[in-house]
């Protein structure tokens, strides 16, 4: 029938028709009409999907007014709408929010001013104080530790005063560096006076009681600890003996041996200033000499000797003398036999045959002068009468003490000079010495002739 022709034979004869868009329709074109299964689909020859546009010009100059590196746009932007923040302070509240609402995307939040200062920190009124009193009490190391924690609190806490702080832990330092410089330089010159239990060797003075031993001449670092002279000790200060020539800051060490020999002598005459019986200085008891080493006299430390009764057994009383205390005859004898006793107490330590030439001589020669010095002193005392008879044979003895010391002076055999030292030993301080003695009523145990005191 000619209503039910064959569908193959319409398809191809209207495949060349073009699609018509039924009635009614936007007029969009109507897709291609599907391949047959015998033919494969070809694509229409202006379909290429890759092909730019025709309009495109990839070799076009830019459009007047474009920037060809401007940067895309940003996808993540924030809208421009009615969301869009304002920058008013304070922003509002976005339509169809409450207000006290969080804010629309974008906006942010506002946490409103920071709070005022809430007065000056008290830390730092402190440490500016202590600072101020740092020197004392070491202040210094407070005010030092209040402005650290000032400047912490500051930090945490709305408040004023990080320049009070500053301010203090700056003098605080500065205190800090002055005590300590103060201290290296008095350490360094041995001024301090007391550390702990134990004073400087320099810092005595005569009249100083102490516990402990020098056990060797010339210590300067050693520290002594000073003690009621009542109560048991070794040592007993009694001077002080200064360097001519050397007392200047600039000036070179002397050495050893010029500062031994300065002191020793030196403390001879101290001894009989503080001590003025020799007899009443108990045997066992030695004079030490004290002075400074290379490395203190550098250091620019005291530059003087001391000169110190030392002895053997614990003391529990002073060896000072009043002579104001003993009576006019007293006082009379014992200062016309001083130069002689200093005198004495200088003998040669070596022997003849050992000693360098002209030492004996001199010390003879000195020896004279001294008994001649007493036998008039003592023709200077008003003795009483039962006093009197003593004096003349003591200045008998002297007169022998004078003529053995003249044969020394001018004898240069070892033998003769040890013969003519034996017999003063039996002179000084003889018989006649004793007995005059005896009626002062003064000490007659005679101590060693030959202490080892220089």
């Amino acid at each position: 029938m000619s209503s039910e022709s064959d569908p193959s034979s319409s398809s191809s004869s209207d495949s060349s028709a073009a699609w018509s868009p039924p009635s009614g329709s936007d007029g969009a074109p109507a897709p291609a009409s599907a391949p047959t299964d015998s033919s494969p689909y070809v694509p229409p020859a202006d379909a290429n999907p890759y092909a730019p546009p025709a309009d495109a010009n990839p070799y076009a100059p830019p459009v007047a007014g474009a920037n060809p590196y401007a940067a895309p746009a940003d996808p993540y932007a924030p809208p421009t709408g009615p969301y869009a923040q304002t920058g008013a302070y304070p922003p509002p509240a976005a339509p169809g929010y409450p207000v006290g609402a969080p804010a629309a995307w974008g906006q942010g939040y506002w946490n409103g001013p920071p709070p005022p200062p809430q007065g000056t920190n008290g830390l730092a009124i402190t440490s500016l104080v202590l600072g101020i009193l740092g020197f004392g009490c070491f202040l210094w190391v407070l005010g030092l530790g209040f402005g650290i924690g000032a400047l912490g609190q500051i930090r945490r806490r709305p408040q004023r005063g990080k320049g009070l702080a500053v301010a203090g832990i700056v003098l605080s330092c500065l205190w800090g560096l002055l005590i300590i410089g103060m201290a290296g330089v008095f350490v360094a010159k041995g001024d301090f006076d007391d550390i702990g239990s134990t004073t400087n060797v320099f810092s005595l003075e005569p009249g100083d009681c102490v516990q402990e031993r020098t056990e060797e001449q010339g210590k300067v670092v050693q520290r002594f600890t000073v003690v009621s002279c009542s109560e048991p000790h070794h040592g007993e200060v009694f001077g002080s003996v200064p360097v001519p020539g050397y007392e200047g800051k600039g000036a070179a060490y002397p050495g050893e041996t010029v500062l031994q020999d300065t002191i020793s002598k030196g403390c001879v005459g101290r001894q009989y200033e503080y001590a003025a019986d020799y007899v009443a200085v108990p045997r066992g008891v030695d004079v030490t000499t004290l002075y400074p080493d290379r490395a203190s006299w550098r250091s620019g430390g005291k530059r003087f000797g001391l000169c110190v009764f030392e002895s053997t057994e614990a003391l529990t009383r002073t060896l000072r003398q009043d002579i104001t205390a003993a009576t006019a005859e007293q006082r009379g004898y014992l200062d016309a036999s001083t130069e002689l006793n200093q005198v004495v107490d200088q003998w040669p330590l070596d022997e003849p045959e050992d000693a360098t030439p002209g030492v004996y001589q001199d010390w003879a020669r000195r020896l004279i002068g001294a008994a001649e010095t007493e036998k008039s002193r003592l023709n200077g005392v008003p003795w009483s009468d039962g006093t009197r008879a003593k004096v003349a044979p003591l200045q008998a003895e002297l007169d022998q003490v004078i003529v053995h010391a003249e044969k020394i002076r001018k004898g240069t055999d070892p033998h003769l000079l040890a013969d003519e030292s034996m017999e003063l030993e039996d002179l000084l301080r003889g018989p006649a010495d004793t007995k005059l003695r005896d009626a002062l009523k003064l000490p007659t145990s005679a101590p060693d002739l030959r202490p080892a005191t220089v």
